[in-house]
């Protein structure tokens, strides 16, 4: 439990030191693989004002898996 709660202190941290979103979600997968095993990521983009998404970062396999997987839908689906 004080694991989380160390990981928890150190991303409100980078919150108020990071001066962009862009920096902030770099940071955020840098520490994150330090802390924790994961094989790929995808944090979410938000327009604090619309509280719309506005993109995400990815790693290229995620995003290869995920084209994949929507072109066998759209392919299935126009069948």
């Amino acid at each position: 439990m004080k694991k989380w709660r160390e990981i928890d202190t150190a991303l409100h941290r980078l919150e108020k030191t990071c001066t962009t979103s862009w920096t902030y979600r770099q940071r955020v997968i840098t520490f994150l693989r330090q802390e924790l095993s994961f094989q790929a990521y995808c944090l979410s983009a938000v327009d604090p004002h619309a509280l719309l998404s506005i993109g995400a970062v990815t790693q290229s396999i995620t995003l290869k898996v995920f084209i994949i997987r929507f072109l066998k839908m759209n392919i299935y689906n126009k069948m």
